[in-house]
């Protein structure tokens, strides 16, 4: 139950990011710059796999909101182009 709240609540933080936050796709890579919420300036780096480097990615290993925003933002730019 908990494991489930917790990816629950980072699905939720990476929709958020999705929406509103800045992400850049690096240009001929399949790299994405997520900028982080809280830290100014602060950048993390979402590869095409799903890794990042942000601590929680690091620490923890499964899917980060950072992955989900990219994920997410990524879906929407596909339905709209199609």
């Amino acid at each position: 139950m908990k494991q489930e709240l917790e990816q629950m609540t980072r699905f939720g933080h990476g929709a958020k990011i999705a929406l509103y936050g800045r992400i850049v796709k690096v240009k001929d890579e399949n790299v994405w710059w997520v900028f982080s919420e809280t830290k100014p300036g602060q950048y993390y780096i979402v590869k095409e796999d799903g890794s990042c480097t942000c601590p929680d990615f690091q620490f923890r290993g499964g899917e980060c909101k950072h992955a989900i925003a990219v994920e997410l933002r990524e879906s929407v730019v596909q339905e709209v182009k199609a």
